[in-house]
């Protein structure tokens, strides 16, 4: 079975995920390092592990740290973006208000993300729970 296109890219769907448990911790590791800096594996099997770990973690803190700056930047855009689109196309006042309200609950920041309120259990719950014990509950 070919795991790749004729490219040599990665194929989509079930293979791809079939493929992904040939990916192993040092595999990860080896691609992270040589695609950042253009290492290959000798150069790299030449690192002792703490080093290793050491430049993969900051690889991984630099990526991050560009990611939430760029994440912040799109948030950013698309907010200054729809409130003009939102001023422009509403008809009313009121229309205006909640389509910037709207616009102000936009990012991109999964700490932002709003948690469901956990869930009430349902009246007589536990006393259902009980009786699946049998007469009298346990």
């Amino acid at each position: 079975m070919d795991s790749g296109a004729e490219d040599g890219s990665v194929a989509e769907g079930p293979d791809r995920e079939q493929n992904a448990e040939l990916v192993g911790g040092w595999a990860r590791a080896f691609d992270l390092v040589a695609s950042e800096y253009g290492w290959s594996d000798d150069q790299i099997l030449d690192l002792t592990v703490a080093r290793l770990r050491q430049i993969v973690q900051a690889i991984t803190v630099r990526q991050a740290s560009f990611d939430k700056r760029n994440r912040a930047y799109i948030t950013w855009q698309t907010k200054e973006l729809s409130s003009f689109i939102a001023a422009a196309g509403s008809s009313s006042a009121e229309q205006a208000d909640a389509l910037m309200g709207a616009v102000s609950k936009i990012s991109m920041d999964p700490a932002d993300e709003v948690e469901e309120a956990p869930k009430e259990n349902l009246p007589g719950s536990y006393e259902r729970a009980m009786s699946l014990f049998g007469p009298g509950g346990m």
